[in-house]
Order: structure tokens, then C-alpha cells, then sequence
């Protein structure tokens, strides 16, 4: 049963999501997975509430204090946001849409920027802000396009962020992974995917999220739930709790060099961190795990959370403490 602040906090983001980003009840129904009739009820709960008035009323929860604790232990630049949402993909998708000005500002005026997919990625592109950035260039830093699940398709994120930033969005036309390191090399040699990747030399910036442990089974669709029941099986044996653009990684900050990055299309680690913002989000407690070990990492110079994945940070960090 979902408490009265977990309650409120999600009327408060329909507040800001309408009235402060001016975003209509469609845009704002897609961002936490509901109705436009049910957006509505909210609105009107919020107002009947107090929570919105003039102004949305800020959260009564103040992370500032374990944002500073967690960047201290985990030498990482953390921000917490209020925890929304009931399950992993509404969680995911309202930090996404909550984060979305704070990204916007970190994002440089020129340059190149790398971007990843999935429910995080796919709501904060809709949350955007409207900016004037044509002399940015945006390029998908992994593969990627499905029609079923776009928020799987890269391309189609890069686009719809291109048109919200008024840039230049640039498309690589493969997919994620495929079957042999050579399948890969002769994708790579394409002219057209080549013009793209080559951009990935210069990016600036990347933004992007994780997978969360092989061993969770998270409900809605997501990149694990793509994966054979073999590799999943091989995921688990391994302790690989998330991936950076496909590389995996365990909760240590270990990154896996194994035949899985050889069939990846996507921006190398080392590519990655010649960047000058690397930013990752992660919401949920169930992916406490992926955002420990991708603080391990060393890779985001940036780590947004929710307060439900920072909580679930701190009791591993206690846990750890405790073993020792």
C-alpha cells in the first residue's frame, strides 16, 4: 500500500509536469504511465490538497544530507530526487521526467552529446525543456531500434531531444548487439553507420542509465528482459549488476572485458570517459546494486538517484561496513 508521501510526491510531479513545464495531459499521462483522465483527477487532487497552489509545493523529504553522505563514500558527485512511483518503469520514468532541467543545464552549448535509451532516457527526452542548442550535435552512443518499444530506439530518442533542443540529431542504424564479433565489424565499415560512430571520438557528454541485476525480474520491458535465459543464466554466475552502454560491470566497479564487448555496437568505456559530463540516473531500490557498482566504476562524473535507490545505496555501504 502506497503511503500519503509517496502519494503526495506523485501529485507533486504531475503538478510541476503540467503547470510549471507547461506539458498537456497527454505528454504527462505518458510520463508516468497513466490515463489523461486519471491525470486529471490528480490535478485536481493536488489542488484539493494545498500541494498545488501558485507554486508546487517542494518535496517535505530533504535528501541533501545523504546525497552529501553518498558522494563522500562513494568519491561521485550524487543528486537525490524524491522517489515516485509503484513499480521499476513508473519509478525509472519519474525520475526521468524529474531530472530533466537539471540534465538540460549540465548539457554543454556546443559540442556532442551521447545518448543512451530505455524508460529513464525515454521520459527524460520528453521532459526537456525547449532551448535553442543548433550548435550541439546529438549521436545514440549504442545501437539501437525497435518498433514495438521506443523507448528502446536510440535514433528515435536522439530525434525527439534534437527537436526539443532545436540541434542536430545524427542516427546509427544497427543494433545494440549482434551474433559475432565479425557481424560487428562489418557493420562498423558501413559508410553511413561509420559517419555516425565516428562522432563518438567527440563527444562532450553522455547520458544514460543501467539494467538492473541480472537476477531481477523487473515488470514492462527492458534491455534483460532482450537477453537468452543462457546469458541471463551466465549474467547471474558473473555478479554483473548493471551495464555503461552494454558494458557490463559487477558491484565492485569490475567491468567485464569478455566476448559480450566484442558484438557490442557502442562508445568504448575509454571513449566514455574522455567526456567531460557523464551523467547517470537510476530510480528504484531494485536497482540499488546497479547504482553502487556503477559509482564503483569511476565512469559517471554525475550520479542522479532516487531516493529509494540512494537508501538502498547506503544500506549495502552499512552492510559492507558491517562484514568488515
Amino acid at each position: 500500500m502506497r503511503t500519503k508521501a509517496s502519494r503526495d510526491a506523485t501529485l507533486r510531479l504531475v503538478g510541476e509536469l503540467y503547470y510549471l513545464r507547461g506539458m498537456g495531459l497527454k505528454d504527462v499521462a505518458a510520463v508516468i504511465g497513466q490515463s489523461t483522465a486519471t491525470v486529471s483527477r490528480m490535478l485536481q487532487q493536488a489542488r484539493d490538497r494545498g500541494i498545488v497552489r501558485i507554486e508546487v509545493v517542494p518535496a517535505d523529504t530533504d535528501t541533501a544530507g545523504l546525497a552529501t553522505d553518498l558522494s563522500d563514500a562513494l568519491d561521485v558527485e550524487c543528486l537525490i530526487l524524491p522517489a515516485h512511483g509503484t513499480d521499476a518503469v513508473s519509478s525509472s520514468r519519474s525520475l526521468g521526467a524529474e531530472a530533466a532541467e537539471i540534465v538540460a543545464a549540465r548539457l554543454p552549448q556546443r559540442g556532442v552529446v551521447g545518448l543512451a535509451a530505455g524508460h529513464t532516457l525515454h521520459a527524460l527526452v520528453g521532459s526537456l525543456p525547449r532551448q535553442d542548442r543548433h550548435e550541439l550535435q546529438l549521436v545514440p552512443a549504442i545501437g539501437g531500434y525497435h518498433p514495438v518499444h521506443p523507448h528502446l530506439d536510440t535514433n528515435a530518442l536522439s530525434r525527439e531531444a534534437a527537436k526539443r533542443l532545436n540541434c542536430l540529431a545524427r542516427s546509427v542504424l544497427a543494433p545494440a548487439s549482434v551474433e559475432s564479433a565479425e557481424a560487428r565489424e562489418v557493420l562498423l565499415s558501413d559508410p553511413v553507420i561509420r559517419e555516425a560512430t565516428a562522432l563518438w571520438d567527440e563527444v562532450d557528454t553522455t547520458v544514460y542509465s543501467t539494467s538492473a541485476p541480472a537476477e531481477v525480474v523487473q515488470p514492462g520491458f527492458s534491455v534483460m528482459e532482450t537477453i537468452r535465459n543462457r546469458t541471463r543464466e551466465e549474467l547471474i554466475a558473473h555478479g554483473m549488476v548493471g551495464d555503461i552502454f552494454g558494458h557490463l560491470y559487477d558491484i565492485t566497479g569490475d567491468l567485464e572485458q569478455d566476448r559480450w564487448n566484442g558484438m557490442l555496437i557502442s562508445m568504448s568505456i575509454e571513449q566514455v570517459r574522455r567526456g567531460r559530463e557523464r551523467i547517470a540516473l537510476i530510480a528504484g531500490v531494485d536497482k540499488a546494486k546497479s547504482a553502487l557498482g556503477m559509482a564503483r566504476t569511476r565512469v559517471p562524473s554525475l550520479l542522479i538517484m532516487d531516493a529509494s535507490a540512494a537508501l538502498g545505496v547506503r544500506d549495502l555501504l552499512e552492510a559492507d561496513a558491517s562484514a568488515r
